[in-house]
């Protein structure tokens, strides 16, 4: 049966019914058929021939519904015609079709065919009943032609296939049981060929069109709620834009009470967007997500959305409707297994009938597939990149040409460029789609500047003009931005992310009041002096990791109340955060007092923790922390030694010794310690066996437990080797020595030190018996429910036979290019740089491993008070972070939710990692003695240091011994990441480890690349080697 037939049928069967209803005015189906039957014959008068082309421009919708029918009845394609088109475009488009019938309303200067028509006047002429002869119709028949944008600069017209448009809207009644007096809503433009299933759909089935008042304000949120109510609208087809005002805040759940359906397309659909709706409406109205190409007819494939959909990260297309297969195809068109994405072809009868007048494009886009075979088919090249889920259902990813949906509409960016490189002033211009904080969707325009064309030239508003005159205005950009030059990436292709960075000015909010103005003096002393607006981002303007810290103990210290590090992070400016301290009491909690003289005192958590390992292996060198530097020739060796008996003075941490006294372990703090400076002499080849064999086992029972020495050699090259252990040190403290030592070294005095080490750890001690310590014991707790899973690296054997903590250490770093581009990431997404890279590492060992629920160990400074700020001494604590890996989520997505995990942890970092293991050995049957083998630590010290003179540079040193399995030292800025990958010989060899390094680097690149990239995808982001099974690590990639 062809459309013609069935529609004709209906309009007869459904006379006495309302076909159209608007503004209070009711058409019923004969009204219809026989006004559609004056223009049929009208037509047919003048002896147009089948297959003629008829553009139709009527603002009146029930008019140009009538007139659509009459043109299809008389054989004819219909051409609705947008009037308010640039000339030009008006004119590609008449040109390409050879058109010579034009019925429209009124006069028309614009388009000039041989034969226009006035739709009143053929009325007038046809009075009364008419007979009418249609001619001879046929399923393949050409019954319409949209115009789409086209990346060449001129638009390409689409002719739609007759028995196709019939399949569909056979398809949607039967699908959705859309009966006879079914109420359709009428909101598509009539450019676009959705604007067929709005009149056709209720046509076929008996329904009615409702037309919505043609007033501007009818596209208010309440106004469009309103005519749905009082109209009592069944079905409702429109894009997700539209649905926005329809899915309003102040819906109740008695609106839209007839309704049944909504049919959204042509637009991404923002799943977070639809909770409200399920709230308010349940599963009461159902909601469809379709899609389709205009050159497969209509819609090829549909899913039904449940609430439960509202919290996934993406919206299914779902399944193909009948008559429609999906392949989803390799580029030699071989299928993709599920969850691999591919090109999405559409295999179906009932497409269209190709491009108009395009026979090229029709050859490169509507191909041959299994050729030669029973198989053999026609597919359509979409152009979209999809892959199928576990469940059948089709995931559609995104596109690999430049073609965008905006408010229903495809848009061809290249069109758009193509246009604005007519532009006289312009040396270059790029069009991207952009989506704002609100999830509102638009273009936006860079443009560069040619370089003759004078400043005061406004080349924005020269382009947005240009545009207006060549373009419709849904192609329009909403946005004009001029920038100096276009960022390419690493592979000559433009940095889109780069590009929108570029452009947003910085606006510059002053404090509104007086914790503003305090407020804004205490992140200029945490991050520098420098233009801060207190509506900046603490990280947009430099905030990282640690410097976080230290601004949550300066606000402490200035306001006397305490900020969680959740709160800082959920309240990341000035004025936000000067909010919440307006809110707090001042509280003395975290305030670290003087302690009283004593003959000893006790130890940290993190010191007893380090103390029994020590007793566990004495001989053990995991916890030396060394360091060295090359000696400049003007370096005074009198002067550092007694710079460095100032320094051990100045810390009293250096002067600690450990032990038991009535069975407790307690530290005890020497008065003085002589620190001598050992001078070593050796040969330049043995130089580096003599500075790795200075590094060796500390007594913890003796004070002084840092040491020092000079190597030098008989070519005159110096070396300072500094080691100090862990116990009282850690990272940063080994700056603040350095810093201190430099500046005592050159005459100066630092300021004294409002608290000591031992200070912290009687605070300590004494902070752990509080309700807020207490409080976190909850959280870890939920953290290691059920089962506690085994990092198990993939190896072939672990060598008993070598030192517990015997090891190696490979140091390597990240091409600027990529640091750049993951940087950006970092920075559009307000990550830190420490969140960033533990990620990366994540994610890394869930590959490695092949395992999903994975923990990792990371450390942070643990200096949570600004008094601690240059102290010496163990603050560091090391935290277990447990985390599912979410394998439908991008990098990007999967950084963001893990970003948000790391603040709650390391908000809890108090609760000491020796306390978690107590409380899991408390709560369960089994003994829990390990939780994570992997650990992170970033490195994140101001490095600024107070070596002018440069009298030293860094010796590097290779560790030999090693605390885990696998530990990543990472440190760097925005430019330049660098690594060093420690690891256990126990477990891998050292080409193990090199091959290691290979991997992470390649992951590394990998997501700088492409941060959307999926996780699932990354499974593959480099091959195995053939003799992989040679090797003691087999990776599971």
């Amino acid at each position: 049966m062809v459309f013609q037939e069935e529609l004709n049928r209906c309009l007869k069967q459904f006379a006495g019914e309302t076909a159209i209803h608007c503004n209070n005015i009711s058409i019923s189906y004969a009204q219809l058929l026989a006004d559609a039957n004056r223009i049929t014959a009208f037509l047919l008068e003048r002896n147009p021939g089948k297959g003629t082309m008829v553009g139709v421009y009527l603002e009146d919708r029930a008019s140009l519904i009538t007139t659509a029918i009459g043109v299809l009845n008389a054989g004819c394609v219909f051409v609705p015609v947008d009037c308010n088109l640039p000339q030009q475009r008006l004119d590609s488009m008449v040109e390409k079709m050879g058109l010579q019938y034009f019925i429209t309303s009124g006069l028309n200067t614009k388009i000039k065919p041989d034969h226009t028509f006035l739709f009143g006047d053929i009325l007038a002429e046809k009075k009364g009943p008419v007979d009418v002869c249609y001619p001879v119709f046929d399923e393949s028949d050409n019954i319409y032609v949209y115009f789409t944008s086209g990346s060449t600069g001129t638009p390409k017209g689409i002719l739609g296939r007759n028995e196709s448009l019939l399949q569909f809207i056979q398809w949607e009644i039967a699908e959705f049981d859309i009966r006879p007096g079914y109420r359709v809503s009428q909101f598509i433009s009539p450019y676009f060929d959705a604007f067929l299933r709005d009149i056709f759909v209720p046509l076929l089935a008996g329904g009615t069109i409702c037309i919505p008042p043609a007033e501007q304000t009818f596209h208010e949120a309440a106004h469009i709620t309103t005519w749905i109510n009082e109209n009592n609208i069944n079905l409702v087809h429109c894009v997700p834009s539209l649905f926005r005002l329809i899915n309003h805040d102040a819906l109740q759940a008695a609106d839209y009470g007839s309704l049944q359906h909504v049919l959204l397309s042509g637009e991404k659909i923002n799943p977070a967007e639809l909770k409200p709706w399920y709230d308010t409406f349940g599963a009461r109205i159902g909601l469809v997500n379709l899609y389709g190409p205009s050159e497969t007819t209509m819609i090829r494939t549909f899913y039904r959305i449940q609430p439960a959909d509202a919290a996934q990260p993406r919206m299914p297309i779902g399944r193909p409707i009948p008559g429609t297969k999906i392949l989803i195809a390799k580029k030699d068109l071989t299928p993709c297994e599920k969850l691999v994405p591919g090109e999405l072809y559409i295999i179906s009868a009932y497409s269209s009938n190709g491009y108009l007048n395009e026979p090229e494009l029709n050859k490169e886009r509507f191909i041959t597939i299994h050729a030669g075979t029973k198989e053999e088919a026609k597919a359509f090249k979409t152009g979209d990149i999809a892959r199928m889920l576990v469940n059948g259902n089709i995931d559609l990813i995104g596109r690999e040409d430049r073609q965008v949906k905006l408010r229903g509409a495809r848009i061809e960016l290249d069109e758009i460029e193509h246009v604005l490189q007519r532009v006289d002033s312009l040396r270059q211009a790029v069009v991207m789609k952009h989506q704002d904080e609100q999830n509102n969707e638009l273009l936006i325009a860079f443009l560069v500047r040619r370089q003759d064309i004078a400043d005061d030239i406004d080349i924005r508003q020269l382009s947005r003009s240009y545009l207006e005159e060549h373009l419709p205005s849904y192609m329009l950009p909403a946005d004009f931005r001029e920038v100096k030059a276009i960022p390419l990436l690493s592979n000559g292709k433009i940095n889109y992310r780069e590009l929108l960075a570029q452009a947003p000015q910085h606006t510059v909010v002053a404090p509104e009041n007086e914790t503003e103005r305090r407020l804004l003096e205490v992140w200029k002393q945490t991050l520098g002096e420098k233009e801060i607006s207190t509506e900046d981002s603490f990280y947009k303007v430099g905030g990282n990791s640690l410097n976080t810290m230290k601004l949550i103990g300066r606000i402490h210290k200035e306001f006397n109340v305490r900020i969680s590090l959740s709160e800082l992070f959920n309240h990341l400016t000035i004025k936000k955060q000067a909010g919440i301290i307006s809110k707090l009491h001042s509280d003395n909690l975290m305030t670290i007092g003087k302690a009283p003289e004593m003959p000893d005192y006790p130890l940290s958590v993190a010191q007893e923790r380090i103390y029994y390992n020590y007793q566990l292996n004495k001989t053990g060198m995991a916890f030396n922390l060394p360091v060295a530097w090359t000696l400049n020739s003007a370096f005074d060796a009198t002067k550092m030694a007694a710079a460095l008996t100032a320094l051990v003075q100045r810390h009293e941490s250096l002067r600690t010794d450990f032990g038991f006294v009535d069975d407790q372990l307690v530290q005890r703090i020497a008065d003085h310690v002589d620190v001598e400076i050992a001078v070593i002499h050796t040969g330049e080849a043995s130089l580096r066996a003599e500075v790795q064999a200075f590094i060796r086992p500390f007594d913890l029972s003796k004070p002084g437990l840092l040491r020092c020495g000079i190597i030098r050699t008989d070519k005159g090259t110096a070396v300072l080797v500094v080691d100090a252990h862990h116990i009282v040190c850690d990272g940063i403290t080994q700056v603040i020595l350095f810093n201190d030592l430099i500046r005592i070294y050159n005459g100066e005095t630092p300021e004294p030190l409002p608290v000591q080490y031992k200070d912290y750890a009687l605070w300590e001690s004494q902070f752990r018996k509080t309700e807020l310590y207490m409080s976190q014991r909850e959280f870890w707790l939920n953290q290691f429910e059920g089962a506690i899973p085994s990092t198990n690296f993939p190896v072939t054997g672990v060598q008993n036979d070598l030192a517990d903590d015997a090891g190696g250490n490979i140091f390597f770093s990240i091409e600027k290019a990529s640091a750049l581009l993951f940087a950006r990431m970092l920075k559009e997404e307000e990550i830190t740089v420490s969140s960033g890279l533990f990620t990366v590492f994540f994610v890394f060992l869930a590959l490695l491993t092949g395992q999903e629920d994975v923990i990792a160990g990371i450390s942070t400074s643990g200096r949570l008070q600004h008094e601690l700020e240059g102290v010496a001494g163990m603050f560091v604590k090391t935290l277990p972070v447990r985390y599912q890996l979410d394998t439908d989520l991008t990098f990007r997505s999967f950084t963001k939710a893990m970003h948000a995990h790391l603040v709650e942890v390391i908000s809890r970092q108090q609760f000491d990692l020796s306390d978690i293991f107590s409380e899991l050995n408390a709560s369960r049957g089994a003994n829990v003695s390990e939780l994570f083998k992997a650990v992170f630590v970033y490195q994140d010290f101001d490095v600024n240091t107070t070596d002018a003179d440069h009298l030293l540079t860094p010796f590097e040193l290779s560790n030999a011994a090693a605390k885990y399995p696998v530990t990543l030292f990472a440190s760097g800025r925005e430019d330049a990441y660098t690594f060093r990958f420690e690891y256990q010989s126990s477990y891998f060899l050292a080409k193990d480890a090199a091959l290691l390094v290979d991997r992470l680097t390649a992951l590394f690149n990998t997501i700088a690349e492409n941060p959307d990239i999926s996780l699932s995808s990354l499974a593959g982001y480099n091959t195995v080697p053939d003799n992989v099974m040679k090797d003691h690590i087999i990776l599971n990639l």
